[in-house]
C-alpha cells in the first residue's frame, strides 16, 4: 500500500511517461489500483481476524 503511494507520487514527477489521456499517466492509474487493492485487503483481513476468535461466553469441554 505504501509502495503504491510512493510510486504514484514519483510517477507524477517523471517526464518520460506513457499517457492514457492527456494528463493521466498509465503508471499512476496502476498505482491507484494497487493502493485501493491494498486497502481492501487490509480491511478484509482485519475484519476476518476480529470475527474469527470471538468468545461465546461458555467454557469449552
Amino acid at each position: 500500500m505504501i509502495g503504491g503511494l510512493g510510486r504514484f507520487l514519483i510517477e507524477g514527477l517523471r517526464t518520460d511517461s506513457l499517457y492514457i489521456i492527456s494528463g493521466i499517466r498509465v503508471s499512476q492509474v496502476l498505482s491507484l489500483f494497487l493502493i485501493c487493492g491494498g486497502i481492501l485487503l487490509y480491511v478484509f483481513f482485519v475484519r476476518r481476524d476480529k470475527t474469527k476468535n470471538v468468545y461465546s461466553g461458555r467454557y469449552i469441554r
